[in-house]
């Protein structure tokens, strides 16, 4: 809103008037409330992910021989990498369909990997392997 200062003259500029805001103890602790509920949903989404981020190239690295091992951990960077480019794209394309198929979706991946993976370790193959289904 424009309002003319008392001491202002007619014909002068208008100045702006500063935005008066109401704060009270109640809206004061329900913003304090609120931001501690996400800092809490952050940490509980953020404490796996760093676990399973560490984790994964250990595991890799403990299990590919010396001379492979630059390629095994360039190829899990790669996938990495292309899983959160594709991955958002692909659920915010599902989720145009609908909410519910995106986390079926997700959870049908997941089981794809799941088997892949016992399909792997159980025919006894290595991570530095060419083949790993029969």
């Amino acid at each position: 809103t424009i309002m003319l200062n008392d001491d202002q003259k007619p014909g002068a500029a208008p100045v702006a008037a500063a935005p008066v805001t109401v704060t009270n103890d109640a809206a004061i602790a329900a913003e304090r409330d609120r931001a501690a509920k996400i800092t809490q949903r952050v940490a509980m989404a953020g404490l796996p992910g760093s676990v399973a981020q560490t984790l994964i190239p250990t595991i890799l690295s403990q299990e590919a021989d010396a001379k492979s091992q630059g390629t095994i951990m360039g190829l899990n960077g790669s996938y990495q990498s292309i899983g959160m480019i594709v991955g958002p794209l692909l659920g915010g394309a599902i989720s145009t369909i609908s909410i519910p198929a995106t986390f079926l979706t997700g959870a049908l991946l997941v089981l794809v990997c799941y088997f892949l993976s016992v399909q792997c370790t159980c025919i006894g193959l290595t991570i530095q392997s060419k083949l790993c289904l029969r």
